[in-house]
Formats: structure tokens, C-alpha cells, sequence
């Protein structure tokens, strides 16, 4: 609460004191005209003379009253506004009040639009987050497409030089083709080493010479040295069975030197002789095509089971096994003239190594056997 000593110094002392004073000379000169009016016994209007200082005294209060308005508008700006401009105060006032609700307004829908621009700001910046990882990914798959595109425009070289020189010579044998393999037993000594490594050459000249119809003695091999030793000494490293393959370094055309390159594979025992590699029942009343067709699906399936078991398939071909023509179609008549489902059996037809190759008999019977 405000106290009185802080009320006193704010009043204006001077305009109570001028108001005063101007209200007692204003009074004191009403009375002294009274006064006299009453001696004198002057009537105003007909009035009795008590009557006309009745009217006197009350003329006297209004020019009291008077003098104190126009005193107090002449020394005050408010008490002046609130004599002569109250009304457009007041009007000011109602549209000031107007103009403030609708500022208070804009400034709520101000602040709710501001409040909406930022979250669409945080979903835009979310949204480029984003955009800047999808461009981030395109990038990848852009580099990893442009990585494939310079594989495959490498390859599509390889195989254009590939079809000239089919187109200029005869082809006996192509890049990564296998050409001959050689089994290295446990136990072997330098000189057995290097006694496989020559069969292995002289398989792969036979092999080329039979393709070309060139004697075995004008086939040219050639070899890395250095890679041959390798080969050799990792055959000497652990005492266990291994397989060696020599496959084409490059394209060969007939007349020219091969040149070979080597790998070496742990061989070890995959399947026994008979086996059964895969068992299917096949429905009866096909015909010769359908069962070829389904024979054949049959055997496309061992080779999966094969490779996947750890027989090696050849480079090329990516088959691994082989059968006797005559147990094929042996098969395909006994399926023909069946009435009843069969079995279908595919057994190895000896021990079966890493370094393959898949032999396999097929064996037909009725299922209910």
C-alpha cells in the first residue's frame, strides 16, 4: 500500500491554494454584494429583497464555480481535456483499446504462424536430412555401378579380342579352360613331384593335340617357373592327398605356345562307391521327352549337390560329373515302359574324390518295392 508520505509530494499544492484562494475572494465579494443589496433593499425581477440575495448568493456559487473551472483549465491540461475533450478521449480511448485487442490478436496468430514455420522448418530439415542420404546412397550405387560398368566393358574387351580370334584361327582352348589334373599322393619326394608335373604337361599336350590334329610332339607348352616351384613346395608343406590342375592362362589359338597356370586343392574322399547321391520318384506314363527332361533335371541336381559338398566343377562348364550314355537311356526305357511310380536312384559309381570327376550309375524301381 502506498503510505502518506509518498501521496503528499505528488499533489499539486499550488492549483489547491490558487483554487482556494480564487473560491474565498470569489465568496467574500458575493457576500459584500449581498450585503449591500440587502441595505439598499434593491428587487431584482419583482423579487422581495430576500429573496433577490437568495439569487444573488446563487449567482455568486456559480461564478465561484466557474471561476475555479476556467481557472483550473487555464492552469491544467488534464482538467482541461476532461472539461472540453472528454468524449474524444473517451472515443480515442475505445479504438485505442481496439487497435490493442486486434495488435493482441495478430500478435497470437503471429505467434501460432511462427510456431507452424517452425515445425514445417524441422520437417524440412528432416526431409533434407533424408534427401541428403538417398543422394548420399545414389552416390554409392552410381560408384558401384560405374565400377560394374568398367568390369563389364573390361570383360566385353576380353571377349571381342576373344571373338577375333576365333574369327582369325581356330580356338583349342580358352582362358581359364582346365586342361589336364594330376593327383599327388602322400608321401611323395622331389623326384615324384617332378615326374607328376611332366604327366601333367603331356596330358595337356595330348588333350590339345587331339583338338587341333597336330602330333603330341609340336604342341608348345610354357610355364612360369617361379609358379611351378610354388606348387610344388606347398605339396611338400603337409603330408596329405592333393589335386593339380593346369588350366589355360589365356585364349589359345592353334599354332601358338600355351601358357599355363596352376592350382593346387586338398583332395580328400567325398562320396563312397555306391552312394546314393539324390533319390526322386518320378510318375509313370511319360513320354521319352519328359523323361530326358526330368533325367536330366535330375542330374543338374547332383551337380549342385556335388559342388556344394566339395567337388570341384570345371572352370568353364561349372559340371562335375559324367555318365555312361548306354545307363542313361537304359534308364529312359525302363521309365517308358513303367505303369507305376519309380524311384529314381543316383549312385557313385566308385570312390569319389575332391578333384571329381562325378561318376554316377542311375537305378530305376518301383516305389512300393
Amino acid at each position: 500500500m502506498t503510505g502518506l508520505g509518498e501521496i503528499l509530494p505528488e499533489i499539486n499544492w499550488s492549483l489547491i491554494l490558487f483554487t482556494l484562494l480564487l473560491s474565498s475572494a470569489v465568496a467574500l465579494l458575493g457576500d459584500i454584494l449581498g450585503m449591500k443589496i440587502a441595505k439598499k433593499r434593491i428587487t431584482l425581477l419583482g423579487l422581495r429583497p430576500k429573496y433577490t440575495s437568495s439569487v444573488i448568493t446563487a449567482l455568486t456559487g456559480m461564478v465561484i464555480a466557474f471561476g475555479i473551472m476556467v481557472a483550473l483549465s487555464i492552469l491544467s491540461d488534464t482538467v482541461r481535456t476532461a472539461l472540453f475533450s472528454m468524449k474524444y478521449v473517451q472515443r480515442q480511448i475505445t479504438e485505442l483499446t481496439a487497435s490493442l485487442q486486434t495488435s493482441r490478436t495478430e500478435s497470437e496468430l503471429m505467434e501460432i504462424q511462427y510456431i507452424d514455420s517452425l515445425e514445417k522448418l524441422e520437417r524440412s530439415t528432416t526431409e533434407l536430412e533424408d534427401t541428403k542420404k538417398e543422394i548420399s546412397q545414389l552416390k554409392t550405387q552410381r560408384e558401384s555401378l560405374q565400377s560394374q560398368i568398367e568390369s563389364l566393358s573390361l570383360e566385353a574387351s576380353t571377349l571381342r579380342k576373344g571373338l577375333e580370334e576365333v574369327r582369325e584361327g581356330k580356338v583349342v582352348a580358352f582362358a581359364e579352360e582346365l586342361l589336364a589334373q594330376e593327383v599327388v599322393p602322400e608321401g611323395v619326394s622331389d623326384e615324384d613331384l617332378l615326374d607328376i608335373m611332366a604327366r601333367l604337361k603331356d596330358k595337356v599336350r595330348f588333350v590339345v593335340s587331339r583338338r587341333v590334329s597336330m602330333p603330341y610332339q609340336d604342341i608348345s607348352v610354357s610355364w612360369d617357373e617361379a609358379d611351378e616351384r610354388r606348387v610344388m613346395d606347398r605339396c611338400k608343406v603337409i603330408d596329405s592327398r592333393k589335386v593339380i590342375r593346369a588350366r589355360a592362362k589365356s585364349n589359345v589359338i592353334a599354332g601358338e605356345p600355351i601358357y599355363l597356370e596352376y592350382r593346387v586343392y586338398e583332395s580328400v574322399q567325398v562320396y563312397r562307391e555306391g552312394e546314393i547321391l539324390l533319390r526322386r520318384v518320378l510318375p509313370p506314363s511319360m513320354g521319352n521327352d519328359e523323361i530326358e527332361s526330368a533325367l536330366h533335371s535330375v542330374l543338374r541336381e547332383v551337380n549342385g549337390i556335388a559342388v556344394r559338398d566339395g567337388i570341384l566343377a570345371d572352370p568353364l562348364t561349372r559340371t562335375v560329373g559324367q555318365i555312361d550314355a548306354t545307363d542313361f537311356y537304359e534308364a529312359v526305357e525302363k521309365l517308358k515302359d513303367a505303369s507305376t511310380p519309380q524311384i529314381v536312384e543316383v549312385l557313385a559309381d566308385r570312390d569319389i574324390y575332391t578333384e571329381g570327376p562325378v561318376r554316377v550309375l542311375i537305378k530305376v524301381e518301383p516305389s512300393g518295392r
